[in-house]
């Protein structure tokens, strides 16, 4: 393992070796959790990189949940796929006899919904929070609706306990009850919540999850797993998108409110771009001249 932070001397702490929860501690395992002890000591960050297999995660966990002086830090552990969420939530079952460590494991918003509008017509996560919060306002889904004590006791059921969002979903689908609720509610009461980098790198989802949290972003440890990934999300959080279905939706609506010029010129763009897009591959990109996308609207548009 290269780490930013070299550990000296390899000697393992007691609390170590009383909350690690497999017979053996590796050499790099041990050279990670006394870097990141080292690093939240002294109040650096550190970078850290070890092969496939290592063992990474419940070192990182170990580390960071028995360092002195941080018995009450909380941990946002953030990484890419559900698969890498679900396994800190994992880890954190096999030191729950050890340590006392509640966790969760979080989904976006449009994963985290039962309702079949929701899933089916919102591709991002701006979108699926716009239609939750209208459904809602409107009292037109039922799941929110029926929350009320079935909510309650799903709250008494996981409060303190470590649980996956698969679990949460399951559970909410078998009562009717809204998971993303079930979730939210549950957050204060976690030491650990794993969730995707965009909980915290992108600005209009951001504070609403660490108002859910109740904490300041200062008094939190962060973990950001595999951060390679971090360069290609952060061109994506500045790209601003605009597909189809969001046109086509506008469109919609432009004509409910009998604007004649704004529907013309989604039905324009929705052309446009299906132009644009014929003869390209699934997933293949295409860079437009300066001026070209507004050129060929005109033309449509006369």
């Amino acid at each position: 393992m290269d780490s930013g932070l070299q550990p000296g001397p390899l000697r393992e702490p007691p609390e170590l070796l009383r909350i690690f929860p497999y017979r053996e501690i590796r050499k790099p395992q041990l050279e990670l959790m006394l870097s990141v002890r080292r690093a939240l000591e002294e109040g650096l960050p550190l970078v850290a990189e070890g092969p496939t297999g290592m063992g990474k995660t419940v070192a990182l966990l170990c580390g960071i949940l028995s360092s002195p002086g941080r018995e009450g830090s909380r941990l946002i552990y953030c990484s890419r796929t559900h698969a890498q969420l679900d396994r800190v939530v994992e880890e954190l079952r096999f030191l729950s006899s050890r340590l006392d460590a509640p966790g969760m494991s979080l989904r976006g918003r449009r994963e985290m919904c039962l309702h079949p509008l929701l899933r089916r017509f919102t591709s991002g996560a701006g979108e699926a929070a716009h239609v939750c919060t209208v459904l809602r306002r409107e009292r037109r889904c039922e799941f929110f609706l029926r929350w009320g004590r079935r909510g309650e006791d799903l709250l008494s059921e996981f409060w303190g306990k470590q649980v996956t969002a698969g679990e949460l979903l399951r559970r909410c689908g078998e009562e009717g009850v809204c998971p993303y609720e079930l979730s939210r509610g549950l957050m204060p009461g976690m030491r650990v919540v794993a969730c995707s980098y965009l909980y915290l790198l992108d600005p209009s989802i951001r504070p609403p999850f660490l108002k859910g949290l109740g904490e300041d972003l200062s008094r939190l440890v962060l973990v950001f797993d595999e951060a390679h990934n971090l360069p290609e999300l952060a061109v994506e959080l500045a790209s601003e998108r605009l597909g189809l279905g969001s046109l086509s939706r506008a469109e919609r609506e432009a004509e409910e409110l009998e604007d004649e010029r704004a529907a013309e010129l989604c039905s324009g763009m929705e052309e446009v771009l299906e132009e644009l897009a014929r003869g390209l591959a699934e997933g293949e990109e295409r860079v437009l001249g300066e001026g070209e996308l507004e050129e060929r609207l005109e033309g449509r548009l006369g």
